[in-house]
């Protein structure tokens, strides 16, 4: 609990008025009505993460107690949850449906689950194409495969070739594949990176 009253803190006034502090977690607003919820972690999954080097320095200093994304929750339009398990499927990661098919849930770590969850208040498909960077989700995940060709063969048709990370991109080819079609109504830009990725929190 200490930590989490520490970084509500560190916030501004403004930031501050948009939180709330319930007994081990941080509930922060952001003006983009995204919701984050920081959690004080048990002892010893904050010492596993702190083996793998999550947060790299002297785990021993305040500057780099670990901080672990442990979940994930996005929406999106209804039909894109059971639509976008195809796409991990074949990254070869654990991806369950619901019952109603209306939330997947992929593992992305031992203690991490990404989920995508049917919701009409998503935004629509055409609105994040004419604004990506103002609406659409932009995530990274980090797999095993060492053979980059290969992984962009899983990926076949949601292959993206972006025109706004087209430098990230060229520097990035050894070890980063893009995706983004990964459902037909889902707007999602996907980094897949190798773990030999000079970025990768492993290898910092």
């Amino acid at each position: 609990r200490g930590d989490v009253e520490a970084a509500r803190a560190c916030l501004s006034d403004e930031a501050r008025d948009k939180t709330s502090l319930g007994g081990e977690s941080l509930v922060i607003l952001c003006p983009f009505g995204n919701v984050f919820v920081l959690r004080s972690a048990s002892e010893h999954v904050a010492e596993e993460l702190r083996e793998l080097g999550t947060h790299p320095g002297n785990p021993d200093t305040p500057q780099s107690r670990v901080i672990g994304i442990a979940h994930v929750h996005i929406i999106a339009k209804p039909g894109s949850a059971k639509e976008a398990r195809a796409f991990y499927d074949a990254l070869g990661a654990t991806a369950t449906l619901s019952s109603e098919d209306r939330s997947l849930d992929v593992v992305t770590g031992k203690y991490q689950i990404f989920s995508i969850h049917d919701d009409e208040r998503a935004v629509d498909h055409d609105a994040c194409e004419t604004n990506a960077r103002a609406w659409a989700y932009h995530v990274c995940m980090y797999v095993n495969d060492e053979d980059i060709d290969a992984l962009r063969a899983k990926i076949g048709s949601a292959y993206h070739n972006s025109v706004r990370f087209k430098v990230l991109d060229s520097l990035c080819a050894p070890f980063q594949v893009r995706a983004r079609a990964i459902a037909p109504r889902f707007y999602l830009e996907h980094e897949i990176r190798t773990l030999q990725a000079p970025m990768c929190p492993l290898n910092v």
